[in-house]
């Protein structure tokens, strides 16, 4: 934003879906030939040893994200009522995670994950417009995002009801979760107006989420179906998120901020989280599975505060912030 932050963005803020590659759709089907040639199992094995307390998950996974967010011109939310605009598309990220989870005692059960991402690819795009929704645009540059890292942790604890039987659990969970995104803006290149590549762009933008959730476990034993598929299980998961967001950013082109904290975003949010996966069990205390989870966040008005060289801090509106996640990730579990 010329006006404000500089380096520029565009108004297509709408998220567009997300969706995985042709080379993670195949590992997907060559999972499912793998899963198809493995030996069964007895039937007893989908449930887990008695003596067993914990399982341990090793995974890795392949995630696109898109994350946006727009100001206004002042914190009435006027002149315009979007100024500046910035939107990330298409990040491709590698995620390693790891996971432990208590075996069932008498139905409860604790459950913590943590995962860490490389962000390998991206586009980023920053405008500037005079007028309201996103008219009369007067600034803009197309820029990579192919740096930065995310990090998600999360704890809760549930409590599983089998109604009677080893094959079918239903489980209301509880939890607290924190997400991070290190976002990056690199060869710069200003199109409107179209004066070209422009040299040293190097910004970053970091956002945090963290706060409560609820959410419903469903797990179903996919038994003697035929005599490969009597030892899988069918994972179904939803979560809602209350969170507080805040962000920092390091505009470093811009001579009249300061560094490394040129500007900040404060509000409140909240986000929805889906999980179905497939789990094939190996031996009694081996699991792989295979997991597709998609996150979905925003948050309301909030605060843009700018921290100028000079020792002022000049505050707009912070109108919105926008975060879609897609995930695969391939699993595996070892019980003790």
């Amino acid at each position: 934003m010329k006006n404000a932050y500089m380096i520029d963005s565009s108004h297509e803020n709408r998220l567009r879906k997300s969706g995985l590659n042709s080379t993670v759709l195949m590992a997907v089907l060559s999972f499912f030939t793998l899963l198809s040639c493995l030996q069964a199992v007895p039937a007893e094995a989908v449930v887990q040893e008695k003596d067993a307390i914990v399982a341990i998950n090793l995974g890795y996974g392949y995630r696109q994200d898109e994350f946006d967010w727009n100001i206004a011109g002042t914190t009435e939310g006027t002149d315009p009522n979007i100024l500046s605009e910035l939107t990330w598309e298409d990040l491709v990220i590698h995620q390693v995670s790891l996971g432990a989870r208590t075996l069932t005692i008498k139905g409860f059960f604790l459950r913590g994950t943590f995962d860490y991402g490389w962000i390998v690819d991206g586009e980023n795009q920053d405008s500037d417009y005079s007028e309201d929704d996103r008219q009369d645009a007067f600034s803009r540059s197309n820029n990579q995002s192919d740096k930065g890292n995310t990090l998600d942790f999360s704890v809760g604890a549930g409590y599983a009801i089998t109604f009677g039987t080893d094959y079918f659990s239903l489980a209301p969970v509880a939890g607290y979760s924190y997400h991070r995104q290190e976002l990056t803006m690199t060869d710069g290149c200003q199109t409107l107006p179209d004066s070209g590549p422009f040299p040293g762009l190097d910004s970053t933008y970091k956002a945090t989420w963290q706060g409560p959730w609820i959410g419903v476990e469903l797990s179903v034993a996919l038994k003697k179906i035929n005599r490969y598929l009597h030892a899988m299980e069918l994972c179904l998961g939803a979560e809602h998120h209350w969170a507080t967001y805040e962000a920092t950013a390091d505009w470093n082109l811009r001579t009249d901020f300061m560094h490394p904290k040129s500007f900040e975003h404060d509000t409140n949010g909240h986000g929805d989280k889906f999980i179905v996966g497939l789990k094939n069990r190996l031996s009694e205390h081996t699991t792989v599975g295979i997991f597709y989870e998609q996150q979905q966040w925003t948050t309301q008005r909030g605060v843009d505060r700018v921290f100028l060289l000079s020792g002022q801090e000049v505050e707009t509106r912070l109108n919105e912030v926008n975060w879609r996640s897609n995930a695969m990730r391939i699993e595996m579990s070892i019980a003790f």
